[in-house]
């Protein structure tokens, strides 16, 4: 791999030190259905071979193997093992493997929430939240701060909860704003309301 390799460009912002997983493709959406190597720009696409392709444990970055390979010790990636999370708290994981909504604001997009949380389940964790949904547009003019819409009517606050229990719980409020809003728009802001999120496994 030669230092001006023409694939690098602007990874190791977004992607250095993050976890992956190997799996067949997953679509976002209907509309959604396909994505692209970040890389290389390879088609990553559902095929009738359930070809396997590495993604971020959101789901959201995808990498085909061998530039997967090629960078991951270049970018410190890590294997995804259920038990790396074992001792980490919730948000601590969320604000790793997401990171704050363009570096600076403190909310997550849902739908990656969500697909994190999938993956803790079986982690017997529980948690005290205040998870407070907000509605973010993003204007064509980046210099402009984002429209951000607090959901004060939807906020919950979650007391002793189970990783399972909040994904259902957020599930329910992706489900409701989903009917007047894009996916791509619906965010979350997570705050720990009490100090009661060790994880535990059995």
């Amino acid at each position: 791999m030669e230092n001006n390799d023409w694939r690098i460009r602007w990874q190791e912002d977004y992607l250095k030190n993050r976890t992956f997983y190997l799996h067949p493709y997953i679509a976002w959406s209907k509309r959604w259905d396909h994505e692209h190597c970040e890389f290389c720009w390879k088609k990553i696409e559902a095929n009738s071979d359930r070809e396997e392709w590495y993604s971020t444990i959101d789901d959201y970055y995808w990498v085909c193997k061998e530039c997967f390979n090629d960078y991951k010790e270049r970018l410190s990636f890590r294997k995804w093992n259920e038990n790396d999370f074992i001792n980490e708290k919730l948000l601590d994981i969320l604000k790793h493997e997401i990171g704050f909504f363009q570096g600076k604001y403190d909310f997550f997009e849902l739908r990656r929430v969500i697909n994190i949380l999938y993956k803790l389940i079986d982690i017997k964790k529980v948690s005290s939240l205040l998870v407070k949904p907000l509605i973010v547009r993003i204007s064509s003019n980046r210099k402009l701060e984002p429209s951000v819409k607090s959901l004060e009517d939807e906020k919950r606050t979650l007391l002793n909860v189970s990783n399972e229990e909040l994904l259902i719980e957020l599930n329910k409020i992706n489900k409701e704003l989903q009917v007047n809003n894009e996916p791509s728009t619906i965010f979350v802001n997570i705050k720990e309301i009490l100090n009661k999120d060790v994880i535990k496994c059995d």
